[in-house]
């Protein structure tokens, strides 16, 4: 059985393969089967890593604390999925460090390198 301590350090590798640009992630609209008692997904990173399916994606959700009160809350979902990607085969256990595995992942996905280095250019005339 795989312990808390190995997950964490499981997210650390992807975060790291995804800094490198070693790992690319494809984002996606969220799939209908997602989608349960008014949860807020709004778009999935997917990618394939020693032929196995990863996604990851932020869900805002309704917290109550009473019957008619509530609040949103969120939370990060790291999972394995069948090979289509529309259904989750395992959904990996919350870690301190998954968000810093999204906030890679967007990171990639925005090409904050690129635009980076765009603006600097630009600003000293190089």
């Amino acid at each position: 059985m795989t312990s808390p301590k190995q997950y964490t350090q499981i997210v650390d590798v992807l975060v790291e393969l995804t800094q490198t640009k070693k790992l690319k992630w494809i984002r996606e609209p969220a799939p209908q089967s997602l989608f349960v008692n008014d949860n807020r997904i709004d778009q999935i990173y997917k990618t394939i890593f020693n032929g196995r399916h990863l996604r990851i994606y932020k869900e805002l959700f309704r917290y109550y604390t009473d019957e008619d009160k509530f609040y949103y809350s969120e939370r990060i979902v790291l999972e394995f999925t069948d090979d289509s990607g529309s259904e989750s085969i395992f959904q990996f256990p919350s870690t301190s460090n998954t968000l810093a595995l999204l906030n890679a992942i967007q990171y990639q996905d925005a090409d904050i390198d690129s635009f980076m280095h765009d603006l600097f250019e630009k600003k000293i005339g190089v």
